[in-house]
């Protein structure tokens, strides 16, 4: 059973994370409120645009989490600095494409 202390960590390293998402969920439950006193259909098209916001945001956020369990699984190695660090590069510059690539996608 984890100990309190790891709790702590663990809050410590979720919580900006979960503020970002309860952001973003309130971001698009705002907009649907503005746009719900014009219309149904403007309603309706404020919400089908929110969820392909949200369906392209998960998807990089999803590529992006992949990334911290091959980070930590080579920093975890004594002596793989420079391994660790070229790993970094290489997902920084993939996940950049990956990301330019999902904002192209509804233009």
């Amino acid at each position: 059973m984890p100990s309190a202390a790891e709790y702590k960590t663990l809050l410590k390293l979720g919580l900006p994370i979960m503020v970002g998402q309860l952001g973003t969920i309130v971001t698009g439950f705002v907009d649907n409120m503005m746009v719900g006193h014009y219309s149904t259909a403007a309603l309706a098209a404020a919400s089908f645009c929110n969820n392909f916001f949200n369906m392209a945001l998960l998807a990089v956020m999803g590529f992006t989490y992949g990334i911290t369990p091959l980070v930590a699984a080579l920093s975890a190695r004594a002596g793989r600095e420079s391994e660790t660090g070229a790993l970094m590069r290489t997902a920084a510059r993939v996940n950049a494409v990956f990301c330019a690539a999902v904002m192209a996608v509804p233009s």
